[in-house]
Protein backbone atom coordinates (compact mmCIF):
# COMPACT_ATOMS: atom_id res chain seq x y z
CA UNK A 1 0.00 0.00 0.00
CA UNK A 2 2.57 2.47 1.16
CA UNK A 3 4.71 1.67 -2.41
CA UNK A 4 1.13 2.41 -4.39
CA UNK A 5 1.08 5.48 -2.11
CA UNK A 6 4.68 6.59 -3.18
CA UNK A 7 3.63 6.12 -6.83
CA UNK A 8 0.66 7.95 -6.89
CA UNK A 9 2.46 10.77 -5.63
CA UNK A 10 5.79 11.00 -7.65
CA UNK A 11 3.18 10.38 -11.16
CA UNK A 12 1.44 14.00 -9.31
CA UNK A 13 4.64 15.42 -8.64
CA UNK A 14 5.81 14.48 -12.49
CA UNK A 15 2.63 15.89 -14.05
CA UNK A 16 2.72 19.31 -12.04
CA UNK A 17 6.81 19.50 -12.63
CA UNK A 18 6.56 18.80 -17.02
CA UNK A 19 4.89 21.96 -16.84
CA UNK A 20 7.92 23.67 -16.28
CA UNK A 21 10.28 20.88 -17.73
CA UNK A 22 12.16 22.54 -21.30
CA UNK A 23 10.45 20.90 -24.03
CA UNK A 24 13.84 21.51 -25.83
CA UNK A 25 15.77 19.74 -23.15
CA UNK A 26 13.42 16.59 -22.93
CA UNK A 27 14.13 16.23 -26.47
CA UNK A 28 17.72 16.30 -26.39
CA UNK A 29 17.13 13.21 -23.73
CA UNK A 30 15.60 11.67 -26.49
CA UNK A 31 17.39 12.40 -29.30
CA UNK A 32 20.25 11.10 -27.51
CA UNK A 33 18.97 7.18 -27.68
CA UNK A 34 20.58 4.91 -30.36
CA UNK A 35 18.46 4.67 -33.92
CA UNK A 36 16.46 2.40 -33.18
CA UNK A 37 17.22 3.00 -29.01
CA UNK A 38 18.50 -0.37 -26.91
CA UNK A 39 16.29 -1.23 -24.33
CA UNK A 40 18.83 -0.51 -21.49
CA UNK A 41 18.70 3.35 -23.22
CA UNK A 42 15.02 3.28 -22.76
CA UNK A 43 15.50 1.93 -19.48
CA UNK A 44 18.03 4.84 -18.67
CA UNK A 45 16.05 7.45 -19.76
CA UNK A 46 12.81 6.52 -17.45
CA UNK A 47 15.05 5.98 -14.41
CA UNK A 48 17.43 9.45 -15.52
CA UNK A 49 14.75 12.08 -16.90
CA UNK A 50 11.06 10.44 -16.57
CA UNK A 51 9.61 13.66 -18.06
CA UNK A 52 11.34 12.47 -21.31
CA UNK A 53 10.94 8.83 -21.09
CA UNK A 54 6.65 10.10 -20.91
CA UNK A 55 7.46 12.04 -23.84
CA UNK A 56 9.24 9.84 -25.72
CA UNK A 57 6.51 7.03 -25.13
CA UNK A 58 3.42 9.51 -26.32
CA UNK A 59 5.26 9.85 -29.34
CA UNK A 60 5.88 6.10 -29.34
CA UNK A 61 2.32 5.49 -28.75
CA UNK A 62 1.05 8.29 -30.91
CA UNK A 63 2.60 6.34 -33.62
CA UNK A 64 1.72 2.80 -33.16
CA UNK A 65 -2.01 4.27 -32.80
CA UNK A 66 -2.52 3.73 -29.15
CA UNK A 67 -2.76 6.86 -27.54
CA UNK A 68 -4.31 10.28 -28.70
CA UNK A 69 -3.61 12.93 -26.67
CA UNK A 70 -0.68 15.21 -26.37
CA UNK A 71 2.60 14.68 -26.66
CA UNK A 72 4.03 16.87 -23.70
CA UNK A 73 5.63 14.60 -21.32
CA UNK A 74 3.30 15.39 -18.63
CA UNK A 75 2.06 11.73 -17.06
CA UNK A 76 -1.96 12.81 -17.60
CA UNK A 77 -4.50 10.43 -17.30
CA UNK A 78 -4.52 9.53 -21.07
CA UNK A 79 -1.34 8.77 -20.86
CA UNK A 80 -1.53 6.53 -18.04
CA UNK A 81 -4.13 4.66 -19.65
CA UNK A 82 -2.52 4.04 -23.07
CA UNK A 83 1.01 2.75 -21.58
CA UNK A 84 -0.62 0.10 -19.25
CA UNK A 85 -3.05 -0.53 -22.47
CA UNK A 86 0.17 -1.05 -24.33
CA UNK A 87 1.52 -3.31 -20.99
CA UNK A 88 -1.61 -5.28 -20.93
CA UNK A 89 -1.56 -5.98 -24.98
CA UNK A 90 2.18 -7.25 -24.40
CA UNK A 91 1.81 -9.43 -21.83
CA UNK A 92 2.49 -7.64 -18.81
CA UNK A 93 -0.63 -5.54 -17.96
CA UNK A 94 -0.21 -6.45 -14.02
CA UNK A 95 3.53 -4.99 -13.69
CA UNK A 96 2.80 -1.57 -15.34
CA UNK A 97 -0.59 -1.19 -13.22
CA UNK A 98 0.74 -0.69 -10.21
CA UNK A 99 2.54 2.54 -11.57
CA UNK A 100 4.30 2.72 -15.13
CA UNK A 101 7.21 5.04 -13.61
CA UNK A 102 7.74 2.28 -11.21
CA UNK A 103 11.37 0.37 -12.22
CA UNK A 104 9.89 -3.01 -13.30
CA UNK A 105 7.42 -1.28 -15.37
CA UNK A 106 9.40 0.59 -16.94
CA UNK A 107 12.19 -1.99 -17.62
CA UNK A 108 9.21 -4.39 -18.85
CA UNK A 109 8.05 -1.31 -21.62
CA UNK A 110 11.74 -0.60 -22.65
CA UNK A 111 12.13 -4.35 -23.32
CA UNK A 112 9.00 -4.45 -25.72
CA UNK A 113 9.34 -1.26 -27.24
CA UNK A 114 13.22 -1.78 -28.00
CA UNK A 115 12.22 -5.36 -29.54
CA UNK A 116 9.18 -3.41 -31.56
CA UNK A 117 11.89 -0.89 -33.04
CA UNK A 118 14.56 -3.32 -33.54
CA UNK A 119 15.91 -4.40 -37.20
CA UNK A 120 14.16 -7.34 -38.03
CA UNK A 121 15.84 -10.66 -40.18
CA UNK A 122 12.63 -10.64 -42.52
CA UNK A 123 11.51 -13.89 -43.84
CA UNK A 124 10.64 -12.57 -47.09
CA UNK A 125 11.83 -9.34 -48.69
CA UNK A 126 9.12 -6.63 -49.21
CA UNK A 127 10.46 -6.36 -52.50
CA UNK A 128 10.72 -9.49 -54.76
CA UNK A 129 10.89 -9.84 -58.68
CA UNK A 130 7.32 -9.29 -59.95
CA UNK A 131 5.03 -11.95 -61.23
CA UNK A 132 5.94 -11.87 -65.26
CA UNK A 133 3.59 -11.22 -67.58
CA UNK A 134 2.11 -13.95 -69.27
CA UNK A 135 2.66 -14.27 -72.87
CA UNK A 136 -0.29 -13.96 -75.33
CA UNK A 137 -0.59 -16.93 -77.73
CA UNK A 138 1.37 -17.17 -80.47
CA UNK A 139 -0.65 -17.51 -83.70
CA UNK A 140 1.57 -17.49 -87.42
CA UNK A 141 0.80 -14.33 -88.11
CA UNK A 142 2.06 -13.06 -84.82
CA UNK A 143 5.67 -12.55 -83.48
CA UNK A 144 6.15 -13.93 -79.72
CA UNK A 145 5.26 -11.75 -77.09
CA UNK A 146 7.95 -10.42 -74.64
CA UNK A 147 7.89 -10.78 -71.15
CA UNK A 148 8.23 -8.42 -68.72
CA UNK A 149 10.38 -9.00 -65.32
CA UNK A 150 10.67 -6.16 -62.73
CA UNK A 151 14.33 -6.40 -61.01
CA UNK A 152 14.89 -8.36 -58.20
CA UNK A 153 17.23 -7.29 -55.00
CA UNK A 154 21.05 -8.81 -54.95
CA UNK A 155 20.32 -12.47 -53.66
CA UNK A 156 20.93 -12.35 -49.66
CA UNK A 157 19.70 -8.67 -49.80
CA UNK A 158 16.53 -7.61 -47.97
CA UNK A 159 14.11 -5.41 -47.13
CA UNK A 160 11.65 -4.90 -44.29
CA UNK A 161 9.95 -2.00 -42.58
CA UNK A 162 10.41 -1.61 -38.71
CA UNK A 163 7.07 0.58 -38.79
CA UNK A 164 5.34 -2.71 -39.73
CA UNK A 165 4.83 -3.73 -43.34
CA UNK A 166 2.64 -1.08 -45.30
CA UNK A 167 2.19 1.42 -42.23
CA UNK A 168 4.54 3.84 -43.10
CA UNK A 169 2.71 4.89 -45.99
CA UNK A 170 5.70 5.31 -48.15
CA UNK A 171 5.84 4.35 -51.94
CA UNK A 172 9.52 1.59 -52.09
CA UNK A 173 10.39 1.17 -56.14
CA UNK A 174 13.23 -1.18 -56.85
CA UNK A 175 14.32 1.16 -59.88
CA UNK A 176 17.09 -1.28 -61.20
CA UNK A 177 19.55 -3.93 -59.35
CA UNK A 178 22.50 -6.28 -60.52
CA UNK A 179 24.20 -8.76 -58.75
CA UNK A 180 25.72 -6.72 -56.03
CA UNK A 181 24.12 -3.28 -56.61
CA UNK A 182 20.18 -1.80 -55.81
CA UNK A 183 18.76 1.62 -56.49
CA UNK A 184 16.53 1.83 -53.96
CA UNK A 185 13.67 5.18 -54.16
CA UNK A 186 11.47 6.04 -51.22
CA UNK A 187 8.88 8.51 -51.78
CA UNK A 188 5.83 10.16 -50.18
CA UNK A 189 4.65 11.37 -46.75
CA UNK A 190 5.06 9.79 -43.28
CA UNK A 191 2.26 8.53 -42.17
CA UNK A 192 4.20 7.91 -38.46
CA UNK A 193 7.46 7.86 -37.80
CA UNK A 194 9.82 5.03 -38.38
CA UNK A 195 12.11 2.65 -40.37
CA UNK A 196 13.34 1.28 -43.72
CA UNK A 197 16.28 -1.25 -43.35
CA UNK A 198 17.93 -2.52 -46.19
CA UNK A 199 19.59 -5.52 -45.46
CA UNK A 200 22.70 -5.54 -47.97
CA UNK A 201 24.11 -9.15 -47.67
CA UNK A 202 22.78 -12.24 -45.47
CA UNK A 203 22.90 -13.39 -41.84
CA UNK A 204 26.79 -14.27 -40.92
CA UNK A 205 28.19 -16.19 -38.27
CA UNK A 206 29.63 -13.79 -35.75
CA UNK A 207 33.04 -15.10 -34.29
CA UNK A 208 35.78 -13.09 -31.79
CA UNK A 209 37.78 -10.18 -33.08
CA UNK A 210 37.41 -7.10 -35.28
CA UNK A 211 34.87 -7.23 -38.07
CA UNK A 212 34.49 -4.39 -41.02
CA UNK A 213 30.90 -3.79 -42.71
CA UNK A 214 31.48 -1.73 -45.93
CA UNK A 215 29.39 -0.22 -48.73
CA UNK A 216 29.49 2.02 -51.55
CA UNK A 217 26.66 4.29 -51.40
CA UNK A 218 24.91 7.58 -53.24
CA UNK A 219 22.06 9.38 -52.09
CA UNK A 220 19.98 11.58 -54.28
CA UNK A 221 17.25 13.27 -51.90
CA UNK A 222 14.79 15.97 -52.24
CA UNK A 223 14.27 17.90 -50.08
CA UNK A 224 17.62 17.41 -49.04
CA UNK A 225 16.34 17.63 -44.92
CA UNK A 226 13.76 14.68 -45.51
CA UNK A 227 15.20 11.46 -43.69
CA UNK A 228 18.50 10.24 -42.36
CA UNK A 229 20.40 7.38 -43.49
CA UNK A 230 23.08 5.31 -42.26
CA UNK A 231 25.44 2.24 -42.26
CA UNK A 232 24.43 -0.38 -39.69
CA UNK A 233 25.28 -3.86 -38.47
CA UNK A 234 22.90 -5.54 -36.00
CA UNK A 235 23.95 -7.99 -33.46
CA UNK A 236 21.87 -10.78 -33.57
CA UNK A 237 21.80 -13.24 -30.51
CA UNK A 238 19.84 -16.45 -29.00
CA UNK A 239 16.40 -13.54 -27.99
CA UNK A 240 16.91 -11.78 -30.91
CA UNK A 241 18.36 -7.95 -31.50
CA UNK A 242 21.32 -7.01 -29.46
CA UNK A 243 22.36 -4.19 -30.49
CA UNK A 244 24.58 -2.14 -32.84
CA UNK A 245 28.24 -3.62 -33.96
CA UNK A 246 29.84 0.03 -34.10
CA UNK A 247 28.07 3.42 -34.00
CA UNK A 248 26.31 4.37 -37.48
CA UNK A 249 27.94 5.97 -40.40
CA UNK A 250 25.58 8.80 -41.42
CA UNK A 251 25.17 8.65 -45.23
CA UNK A 252 24.34 12.47 -45.78
CA UNK A 253 22.10 14.24 -48.42
CA UNK A 254 22.95 15.12 -51.77
CA UNK A 255 24.63 13.99 -54.56
CA UNK A 256 27.18 11.66 -52.92
CA UNK A 257 29.15 9.27 -53.59
CA UNK A 258 31.29 7.32 -51.05
CA UNK A 259 32.69 4.18 -49.86
CA UNK A 260 31.07 4.04 -45.91
CA UNK A 261 33.00 1.86 -43.35
CA UNK A 262 32.83 0.91 -39.62
CA UNK A 263 34.46 -1.51 -37.84
CA UNK A 264 33.54 -3.15 -34.41
CA UNK A 265 33.87 -6.16 -31.90
CA UNK A 266 30.77 -8.51 -31.26
CA UNK A 267 30.06 -8.82 -27.67
CA UNK A 268 30.19 -12.91 -26.24
CA UNK A 269 26.69 -12.91 -26.76
CA UNK A 270 26.44 -12.48 -30.16
CA UNK A 271 25.86 -14.89 -32.30
CA UNK A 272 25.05 -13.58 -35.71
CA UNK A 273 25.68 -9.91 -37.66
CA UNK A 274 23.33 -8.33 -39.79
CA UNK A 275 24.32 -5.39 -42.60
CA UNK A 276 21.78 -3.25 -43.65
CA UNK A 277 21.36 0.47 -44.81
CA UNK A 278 18.69 2.61 -42.31
CA UNK A 279 16.54 4.82 -43.92
CA UNK A 280 14.55 6.70 -40.79
CA UNK A 281 11.69 9.07 -41.32
CA UNK A 282 9.62 11.46 -38.89
CA UNK A 283 5.70 11.52 -39.15
CA UNK A 284 4.50 14.03 -41.36
CA UNK A 285 8.15 14.47 -43.29
CA UNK A 286 8.24 14.23 -46.93
CA UNK A 287 10.37 12.09 -48.52
CA UNK A 288 11.80 11.80 -52.18
CA UNK A 289 15.28 9.27 -51.39
CA UNK A 290 16.91 7.73 -53.67
CA UNK A 291 19.57 5.22 -52.79
CA UNK A 292 22.62 3.69 -54.65
CA UNK A 293 23.80 0.55 -52.63
CA UNK A 294 26.69 -1.75 -53.98
CA UNK A 295 29.32 -3.93 -53.35
CA UNK A 296 28.77 -4.49 -49.94
CA UNK A 297 30.83 -6.51 -47.60
CA UNK A 298 31.46 -7.79 -43.77
CA UNK A 299 34.46 -10.19 -43.11
CA UNK A 300 36.62 -10.21 -39.89
CA UNK A 301 39.41 -8.31 -40.11
CA UNK A 302 42.79 -9.83 -40.68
Amino acid sequence: MLRSVFGLFAMLALVAGAIAQDDSRLQRDIDALSSPPLAGEIRSLGENSPNAYVLFMQDYLKNIGSYGGAVNGQLTNATIRAIVGYCREAGFGETCIRGPLLPESIAAVSEAVAAALAPAVAEDPIVTAATPVAEAPVTPEEQPVAVAVMPALPEGWRLNDNGGRGTLGLVVELVSAGPDEAVIRFSGTAAQSGYFNVEVGPVLPAAAGSWVTQVSARRNTAPDTAGTVWLRTARIGAEGYLGELFDGIRINAGDLEATLSGTGVPSPDTLKLLPYVQLSVQAGETVDTTLTLSNPSLSAAP
